[in-house]
């Protein structure tokens, strides 16, 4: 009976070892994966902190505002490719956690596209400017001193207004649409931080209308000056 005893207390101190070192085990993973979640949801907050300020920003209506505004875009742009990078780091260690790498990526990439966006459109804005008011000069010159090269230089004026138009237009409809798909990825990343870090979705569609409207407008500011042009 002894000997049997014996055994059995063998088994069960075996058993208890197993069982501790699993629990260590689980307890220490549960551990490290929160480390883990609290430093990705800080790079989140951070980023959204970026943007907030970036959605917040307008910019004066002569050119070099909107040059002046797109350096700051930059500038929060860099800011959140920091951010990306930082998440790199940590990904292999997150990839326990998918569905938090996933909505962390897709945030941050979305983040960092739409500032890229937005800076291409300012300096688009900056040179469809110049180039609508080259436009304008020209027309009105050559209402009054057609000299031999009048045609050739409007012609020339127009091609560089509706390439900068174009070019302006392409942009902006890229940031206009990434504006709109913003408010889903937030909603990806909601769950891993403090809602007080989530963009307010009236701030992101106001961004949007004055995007939209100030494409509609210069739109039609490029179709008053296509009249003026009867050389299309």
């Amino acid at each position: 009976m002894a000997l049997g005893t014996g055994k059995r207390i063998v088994v069960v101190a075996v058993v208890a070892a197993v069982v501790a070192a699993g629990l260590g085990y689980w307890g220490y993973h549960t551990y490290k994966l929160g480390v883990f979640r609290s430093a990705v949801a800080g790079l989140l907050q951070a980023a959204s902190g970026q943007m907030r300020e970036a959605l917040g920003a307008e910019a004066g209506p002569a050119p070099a505002d909107r040059l002046q505004l797109a350096k700051k875009l930059d500038e929060h742009g860099a800011a959140i490719d920091a951010l990306v990078v930082q998440l790199k780091s940590k990904r292999m260690e997150l990839e326990r956690d998918t569905r938090l790498t996933d909505a962390a990526d897709d945030y941050l990439l979305t983040c960092r596209e739409m500032l890229r966006r937005r800076a291409a459109s300012q300096r688009a804005y900056a040179l469809l400017s110049d180039s609508m008011e080259a436009l304008r000069d020209q027309v009105r010159a050559a209402g009054t001193d057609r000299s031999a090269n009048w045609p050739s230089e409007t012609l020339r004026a127009r091609a560089r207004a509706e390439r900068d138009f174009r070019d302006y237009r392409n942009t902006s409809a890229a940031y206009a649409t990434l504006l709109g798909q913003f408010p889903t990825s937030q909603k990806k990343i909601a769950p891993y931080v403090d809602p007080a870090a989530l963009i307010d979705d009236k701030l992101v569609g106001a961004a949007r209308e004055r995007s939209l409207a100030t494409a509609k407008q210069l739109a039609g500011e490029m179709e008053k000056l296509r009249q003026l042009h009867p050389g299309r």
